[in-house]
């Protein structure tokens, strides 16, 4: 055996259907590095027949963005062994060794697809001669779609070679099919082996929980037999083939460690998203959006990072990269794109407003107010391109006093906050925003009573409006006075 097929051969063996750890048979079957979802580390020995031994160590490592990479080294040594002429006359002994290396990559082409390749460099010595040949394999992965999957392998597609021989590599096709029975511990396979001829091998596998396994399979020249245990990160496998000549055993031991690439993605995503939440607060709207792509790069965007990417490109559109600088000008048309990001136009149109009155020629409110979320309001751009802001005497007062009562209760300006709530109900007798905002402040001052009647009068005006039920809840949860 060559260990050009060496690591087919043994996943032909020795991989059954409803495998649990893909990372681990990736050698065998590149394709499987594209469902890699944690660090795996796998040791495996193999004694083979007339005193040969066969050793591997393989690592997988799933990579942040896509897929999975791989790197394995294979030792094969047959030690001393009859050599004998065509007449089948003994005439001395000869040994044999090879070692090789072997690179891989995969990941998910859609969804229950992954393809991967391998590249090896193999060296074999034969007595005192040495050949090499680097050599690459391919492999399709369709899986878990109604119990099935199906792995195909090329391996040999081509290759180099090297030395003092002139060996040649065979071509091998191999295809993997595998059923898991719905509701039942049992998993069937199917393997196919194209070489010269075609080799076929049966498997079966049977849970008897979720830590043990046990495994059947039937080549054309052996059958075999083998356990699959489960202890936290190791998985341990034990399998044993009876050939004529003898029996084979294999046993490898694998452990999956790291963070799973799941957390991993998880993680940056949160962190991109965490720093595009400060930039816009800081009105620094293209590095926002910038952290929002970089997070896209790890996970599909939540609803809330999708609504301020929107908004984020809306202002984009109208060329305002960012809005800096301190003092109450700036503050407030940070605040208004805020209001904006939220999908809360009405708002940021008011303080756009505020913010015409205060610079008439300031050309960021004016780009600002041709944001398309503005599209179809009052006071917002036309068709044609030209500015229809409101000019300060068509601003509405109620809004204005109603916009600054706000401000003034967030910057808890108590007295101010009441001033101009007041003066919004002298212009707006029933104006339900006005009576909740002002029942808001009687309750942050510490006057209940006043609170509970402004919230009761605001539920007389509009008993239905959600935010006149969310105070009326407030008020059964207030705890009561004592007698």
């Amino acid at each position: 055996m060559s260990l050009a097929d060496a690591p087919g051969f043994t996943g032909y063996v020795t991989a059954f259907p409803g495998r649990a750890v893909p990372a681990s048979e990736a050698a065998a079957f590149p394709a499987l590095y594209g469902l890699a979802i944690q660090d795996n580390l796998q040791l495996s020995h193999m004694s083979l027949l007339e005193g040969a031994a066969y050793q591997s160590v393989i690592y997988t490592h799933p990579m942040l963005k896509s897929g999975a990479i791989g790197g394995g080294f294979y030792m094969l040594n047959s030690g001393k062994a009859e050599a004998r002429d065509a007449l089948g006359t003994l005439t001395g002994s000869f040994s044999e060794s090879q070692t090789m290396g072997r690179i891989g990559y995969g990941s998910q082409v859609v969804p229950s697809v992954t393809w991967g390749g391998s590249l090896s460099l193999i060296n074999r010595k034969l007595d005192s001669l040495n050949t090499g040949f680097i050599t690459s394999s391919l492999g399709l992965h369709y899986g878990r779609i109604k119990n099935v999957f199906v792995d195909a392998v090329f391996d040999n597609i081509s290759y180099t070679s090297f030395g003092d021989t002139d060996d040649l590599l065979p071509s091998v096709f191999r295809i993997n099919i595998g059923y898991t029975l719905p509701s039942y511990p049992l998993s069937l396979g199917l393997g196919t082996l194209f070489k010269s001829d075609m080799e076929y091998g049966v498997t079966a596998q049977y849970s008897l929980s979720d830590a043990l396994r046990i495994r059947l399979g039937r080549t054309e020249e052996m059958s075999g037999v083998g356990i699959g245990l489960d202890l936290a990160d190791y998985k341990l496998a034990y399998t044993m083939g009876m050939h004529q000549l003898g029996a084979i055993h294999q046993v490898s031991l694998s452990r999956d460690f790291g963070v799973p690439v799941s957390k991993k993605k998880e993680t940056r995503y949160e962190a991109a998203a965490a720093k595009a939440r400060v930039f816009v607060d800081q009105g620094r709207y293209s590095k926002a959006l910038g952290e929002i792509n970089n997070a896209q790069r790890y996970m599909d965007l939540r609803p809330d990072m999708q609504t301020i990417k929107a908004g984020l490109e809306d202002i984009s559109a109208v060329d305002v990269a960012e809005i800096s600088g301190g003092g109450s000008g700036p503050a407030l048309l940070r605040r208004g794109m805020k209001y904006y990001l939220d999908q809360k136009y009405d708002r940021a149109m008011d303080v756009l407003n505020q913010a015409k009155t205060s610079d008439p020629q300031n050309k960021t409110v004016q780009r600002l107010s041709g944001l398309a979320g503005f599209v179809g309001q009052p006071g917002t751009t036309a068709s044609d391109g030209t500015q229809n802001l409101p000019k300060f005497t068509e601003i509405d007062p109620v809004k204005l006093k109603l916009f600054k009562t706000e401000e003034y209760f967030n910057s808890q300006q108590w007295d101010m906050a009441l001033k101009e709530c007041k003066e919004v109900i002298e212009l707006s007798p029933n104006n339900v925003t006005a009576f909740i905002r002002l029942g808001s402040i009687f309750y942050a001052i510490g006057m209940h009573a006043e609170a509970t009647q402004a919230w009761n009068h605001a539920k007389s005006i509009s008993p239905n409006d959600p935010e006149v039920v969310k105070m009326m809840d407030f008020i059964k949860q207030m705890p009561k006075k004592r007698k």
